[in-house]
């Protein structure tokens, strides 16, 4: 028999959930008091959850990025430093699995001509 355990951490406490929970059940109740359609609660809870993972989760990996994207000399070409921005961030990504056990919770890949942008000097 094989035993297979998880090596990831949620970001959200039980309390956060239950009241995201909560908020939908009563948000449920007043539509019903209204008479108007009722809400999926286990879609929107679902969804709910998944943005503040999403949040949280950004909000710990952003000290990595600021953090490496410092340390780095970078080209002139907006090409040189997309495949230098793009291997960093897979590296910060990595990085955040191994000190804090949180697994990239986003659907889509990060749009890093934004990062770069916000991150790395200007090009003349």
């Amino acid at each position: 028999m094989t035993l297979i355990i998880s090596t990831t951490t949620t970001l959200t406490t039980s309390d956060q959930r239950q009241q995201v929970y909560e908020r939908l059940l009563h948000r449920n109740h007043i539509r019903f008091q209204m008479g108007m359609r009722p809400i999926d609660i286990t879609k929107m809870y679902r969804r709910k959850v998944h943005t503040m993972e999403v949040a949280e989760y950004e909000d710990l990996l952003e000290q990595y990025l600021v953090d490496a994207f410092a340390d780095i000399a970078w080209p002139d070409s907006l090409t040189g430093r997309i495949l230098i921005a793009v291997r960093l961030y897979k590296r910060c990504v990595d990085q955040v699995h191994i000190d804090h056990g949180v697994a990239d919770p986003r659907d889509r890949q990060p749009d890093i001509i934004a990062v770069i942008n916000r991150l790395v000097p200007q090009l003349r």
